[in-house]
């Protein structure tokens, strides 16, 4: 859609069943794409009202409200999934996209309490970790220290340049 095929994007939804959630959400992207961001929200209220448990269509929706510069109702809503998500099996991916639209709304302790969601069922989620530094240096104002490059480490480089030594020299048990 963001590649200038909304048209045929549009095309192509309008053959889909009228008032089904999927479809409403395609044509609902589809008119976000094109700059059409009211009808937008209006398709995605639809599918919440069909569905007021998908979360996904609740994320779409926070996403077009931003877009359209409706921070307090992107804030409510955010704050709805936030509930909703506490009732059910923890969804990182849901989790890290509410933590991120509450950067962009400039609410870090927020983000981080979304984050902490992830990170206590996943611990080693890059997403949500890097995520809830941005929050905490957004906090703080404080940019943590770089990590430094481990030179020890072979890297796929060394590794290639071993190999192609290893076959000049024909020696190919190096």
């Amino acid at each position: 859609l963001e590649n200038g095929l909304s048209t045929e994007a549009a095309k192509l939804a309008e053959k889909l069943p009228a008032n089904d959630e999927t479809t409403l959400r395609v044509r609902a992207a589809v008119a976000a794409s094109s700059g059409r961001l009211s009808s937008a929200r209006e398709l995605l209220a639809k599918t919440i009202e069909q569905d007021p448990g998908n979360v996904e269509a609740r994320l779409q929706y926070v996403d077009v409200l931003l877009w359209s510069d409706l921070a307090p109702d992107a804030r409510s809503q955010l704050d709805e999934l936030i509930a909703m998500c506490g009732k059910l099996p923890p969804n990182a991916v849901a989790l890290n996209h509410i933590a991120r639209d509450y950067l962009v709304l400039r609410l870090p302790e927020q983000a981080i309490a979304a984050t902490r969601q992830v990170l206590a069922v996943q611990p080693t989620n890059e997403e949500a970790r890097a995520l809830a530094q941005q929050a905490t240096t957004m906090l703080t104002g404080v940019t943590p220290p770089a990590v430094k490059p481990n030179t020890e480490a072979a890297t796929a480089a060394d590794d290639l340049r071993l190999a192609v030594e290893a076959l000049g020299r024909k020696d190919y048990k190096a």
